[in-house]
């Protein structure tokens, strides 16, 4: 692999991490702002709703994707397809059926609607393709960073373009199913493989296998969680 590919590669990665950071701080510092104190710490735990859960069920699949050898990733991309779905699927369910749980705890009871909003972003991402993620595999960062910063811009947009204008938490929960949406088509619009469902056995239990540790740290890190 030649010093120029790797020197491209390492400053497309770099360039993409510094403007999703950017652009975080700025919704951060505007809506912040714009909303004023009791409005963005609501919308602050829309965030951590969907990051809790998350973190719960994270199997590791997109890690594996990184670390699987090539022909063990081509056998195991459906089976990978399928399991994201269905984790997202199940996210998404848990956090409805939960929501009116979830705004008590938060002492915002009359607005579990919001909190069950936030079960359609796993269901969304749940239908993520996975292939931008593993061209990186290849040195080849250019469509997960286009995915990445095509969904943040709009969404990070609409967030302070909705808090400026209406002044309610809403605005971070529309950015941010936004940037769901958008980053979703862009990584099958960006893939360079077709997206496929499956589930090959060998292929299930090597994920399981990999990722069951980051399971169980997650529900730790979950049940010190203020839910």
């Amino acid at each position: 692999m030649s010093a120029k590919r790797v020197s491209t590669a390492g400053l497309t990665l770099g360039f993409g991490s510094m403007a999703e950071h950017a652009l975080l701080f700025a919704r951060t510092v505007l809506v912040a702002r714009l909303l004023g104190p009791e409005y963005f710490g609501i919308s602050v735990t829309f965030l951590l709703v969907v990051s809790a859960f998350a973190l719960i069920s994270d199997v590791g699949i997109e890690k594996y994707v990184i670390q699987a050898r090539e022909d063990e990733l081509d056998r195991a991309m459906p089976t990978l397809a399928t399991m994201l779905l269905v984790r997202g699927l199940m996210m998404g369910l848990a956090i409805v059926l939960m929501s009116g749980w979830i705004a008590g705890r938060f002492g915002q009871p009359e607005h579990a609607w919001f909190y069950a909003m936030a079960g359609l972003i796993p269901v969304i991402e749940g239908f993520r393709n996975l292939d931008p993620l593993a061209q990186q595999k290849r040195m080849q960062f250019g469509a997960y960073v286009k995915m990445m910063l095509g969904g943040l811009v709009p969404g990070v947009l609409l967030a302070i373009v909705l808090a400026a204008v209406t002044r309610d938490f809403i605005a971070v929960a529309a950015g941010c199913l936004l940037t769901s949406v958008v980053s979703v088509t862009l990584s099958h619009v960006l893939a360079a493989k077709p997206y496929r469902l499956g589930l090959d056995r060998a292929a299930f239990r090597s994920v399981i296998g990999y990722g069951w540790p980051l399971l169980l740290n997650g529900v730790v890190i979950f049940f010190a969680t203020p839910l």
